[in-house]
C-alpha cells in the first residue's frame, strides 16, 4: 500500500573497533575479486538484507535500492541488479519488484528480471 516497512544499510553486524571494509573486505577476503561477483565473500550484510530481516515474512512487496555514495550522489546500478545473495533472499521473502537507480534513472524490475540479471552478471 506504499508504506515503508523498513530501511536498511550496508554494515558488518559483527564489526569491532578498528574494522575497515577497505582492509578486511576489499584488501582481504575480497582481494582480487571482481566487483559484483562472489558477494557472499564479504563481512557485511547488504541494505536489502538488513531491511528484509526487519519485516514480517511475506509483507515486503517491493525493495527500492537507493545507495548513497560518500559524496551524497546516488549509487548507479548501471550494469543492472547484480547481487545473487540479495535476489535469493528477496525472492524467498515474496518480494515482487526491485527498483534500482540505473544510468541516471529509476528502473523497476520484476524479481524474475533481477534474478536473471544478477546471475548473468555473475557468470559473465
Amino acid at each position: 500500500d506504499g508504506e515503508i516497512l523498513a530501511l536498511g544499510h550496508n554494515h558488518n553486524p559483527a564489526s569491532i573497533g578498528g574494522w575497515s571494509c577497505a582492509t578486511q573486505c576489499v584488501g582481504g577476503i575480497r582481494k582480487g575479486v571482481k566487483s559484483g561477483t562472489c558477494v557472499e565473500r564479504c563481512f557485511s550484510i547488504h541494505a536489502e538484507q538488513h531491511a528484509l530481516i526487519q519485516v514480517s515474512p511475506g509483507l515486503a512487496y517491493e525493495v527500492a535500492v537507493a545507495g548513497l555514495l560518500p559524496d551524497g550522489s546516488l549509487f548507479d546500478n548501471g550494469g543492472g541488479f547484480y547481487c545473487t545473495v540479495c535476489v535469493r533472499i528477496m525472492r524467498a521473502a515474496g518480494v515482487k519488484f526491485v527498483t534500482i537507480w540505473s544510468k541516471g534513472e529509476s528502473r523497476r524490475l520484476t524479481i524474475a528480471e533481477a534474478w536473471d540479471q544478477s546471475y548473468s552478471i555473475a557468470t559473465a
